[in-house]
């Protein structure tokens, strides 16, 4: 048996069929033949850094033994599959640099191994928890164990790489893992490899991935820079046109308490909130160019001394969703997202039939959060206000907030300013967070009761609840539009609730917008 070579594959896009349109300018190259070239860097010796900052060359001579030598070596190899012409590019050392840009196909390596690994044979995955925190993490585990071991939601989490047992023993043994590539290590070379790179394409256009992994179709990053230029001209277009299929929010959670407004580069004013049309009007010719969305600053202004204490690019506080041929898209923290058009009429469908709070909101006037729920308080009997008494719960110190206000009729009432996916997702965790801990344990009611600190009225285990999500926005509607991912945060805690046998509802706070200027 040959020894097995460590391969890491890239299929090259279909439309492009020149070698040198594949690989960056100036890089050294051998032709084989018409079918096959490798282009590579040449490679030489260096000394580490570490060894001459670190190390005492009079008492360890290490030099003349330590070397450091970096391979950038890419092989591409022309097949013909189904009587049409496929390029595959093999990366050694650090051969993929030599790849220019959206030349490969960003999928090829994670369906191939979805198509070729078991249901339960995973043992590493890289995922980004989309929309509401966008943490990325890279998770091992010590047996071969199926996705929900990993603690990964098919929802919200977006996989980027995974490292899992083969069970197609016939085409490749052992560990596999796909992302944008497909590594393997296989009793292959560069002179009997056209079979195997015909089964793995093989396994690539293959369907049988869906059986166990379907939902990885359901949310995809775009990467393609075509791609994303299509998109960003598209989406320019629609705001000029005030089509309203964009807006601006927040991107991250703040203390509303100590902001004053923002402001926007170009403009002297301060607003109360990040409005489209007001960044429209600061810019000093018309939008036509996604530059001027990533160089446009907008600064969280300090309600105690008027100076900046956050600066966001206006591009990162845009949200939207818009369709491009055939194909769903949204726009989250400056980044695009292609979305499986029947997930987003599901998950539209099912935000949209969430029932409405009957709970007579007042009007926000420009106030923040802390002094809306103050006012809301005073101008109900039976509202208890809750806001920022925090009980302090559990290791490490937690603390958690029971809820904003609750009311002696057993209503839990969350309330947040609009803002971004990660804004409006804290806002939901927060009540599932607080009613798990009301319907099952006893020392956090006790903690929460002290709290409440009111004689006419306390939290127990057996009381039925009803939790409202309140956000305070300008919509009109009573369900307030919020942006795709955060759609999907509240379905999940929508659901996770109501397995605690608690009602949840939904309720737009109007808001009245006061400009103030400097």
């Amino acid at each position: 048996m040959s020894e097995k070579s460590k391969l890491t594959v890239y299929l090259i896009r279909k439309e492009i069929n020149l070698f040198d349109d594949i690989v960056e300018e100036g890089i050294e190259k051998l032709s084989i033949d018409e079918q096959e070239r490798i282009y590579y860097k040449k490679s030489y010796e260096k000394t580490p850094s570490w060894l001459k900052t670190f190390f005492n060359k009079s008492k360890s001579n290490l030099e003349e033994h330590i070397k450091n030598s970096s391979s950038n070596v890419l092989w591409l190899k022309k097949i013909i599959i189904n009587e049409v012409e496929r390029i595959f590019a093999l990366s050694f050392g650090y051969g993929k640099h030599l790849l220019k840009k959206d030349v490969y196909e960003e999928r090829f390596g994670i369906i191939t191994a979805l198509n070729l690994i078991g249901e339960k044979t995973i043992r590493t995955i890289n995922k980004t928890s989309i929309g509401t925190t966008n943490k990325s993490a890279r998770e091992q585990m010590p047996k071969q164990s199926g996705i929900n071991d990993f603690g990964f939601d098919i929802n919200s989490d977006l996989i980027g790489s995974i490292s899992a047992k083969s069970e197609n023993e016939s085409i490749i043994e052992g560990i596999i893992t796909g992302g944008e590539s497909f590594s393997c290590s296989a009793n292959v070379n560069q002179d009997n490899i056209t079979d195997f790179l015909m089964k793995i394409y093989n396994a690539y256009t293959s369907d049988n991935y869906k059986a166990n992994f379907s939902w990885v179709d359901k949310i995809q990053p775009v990467k393609s820079n075509g791609a994303n230029e299509k998109l960003n001209l598209k989406m320019i277009e629609s705001i000029n046109l005030s089509e309203e299929k964009f807006w601006m929010a927040v991107p991250e959670v703040i203390d509303w308490e100590n902001v004053k407004g923002f402001k926007i580069s170009n403009d002297r004013n301060i607003h109360d909130d990040i409005l489209i049309n007001k960044v429209m009007e600061s810019f000093k010719r018309p939008l036509d160019n996604i530059s001027q969305l990533r160089s446009k600053t907008i600064d969280v202004i300090s309600s105690l001394n008027e100076e900046s204490i956050i600066r966001w690019k206006a591009i990162d506080c845009i949200y939207g969703e818009i369709d491009l041929d055939d194909k769903s898209y949204c726009i989250s923290n400056g980044k695009w997202f292609e979305i499986d058009s029947d997930y987003v009429s599901e998950i539209n469908r099912e935000y949209l039939s969430t029932p409405i709070s009957e709970v007579n909101f007042i009007d926000n006037p420009g106030l923040n959060e802390d002094k809306y729920n103050e006012k809301l308080v005073n101008e109900n009997s039976g509202f208890l206000l809750m806001d920022k008494e925090l009980i302090v719960y559990g290791g490490g110190h937690s603390s958690i907030e029971l809820c904003d206000i609750i009311t002696i009729d057993n209503k839990l009432i969350h309330i947040k300013k609009y803002g971004g996916s990660s804004v409006l997702g804290h806002l939901f965790n927060q009540a599932v967070v607080s009613t798990r801990l009301i319907k099952s344990d006893k020392k956090f009611v006790i903690k929460a009761n002290e709290k409440i600190n009111n004689h006419n009225y306390e939290i127990n285990l057996q009381k039925e609840y009803e939790i409202i999500i309140a956000i305070i926005s300008d919509d009109e509607n009573e369900i307030p539009h919020i942006p795709f991912f955060a759609k999907i945060a509240f379905m999940h805690a929508y659901k996770t609730l109501l397995t605690m046998s608690v009602d949840v509802k939904i309720k737009r706070v109007k808001n009245v917008r006061i400009e103030s200027n400097v």
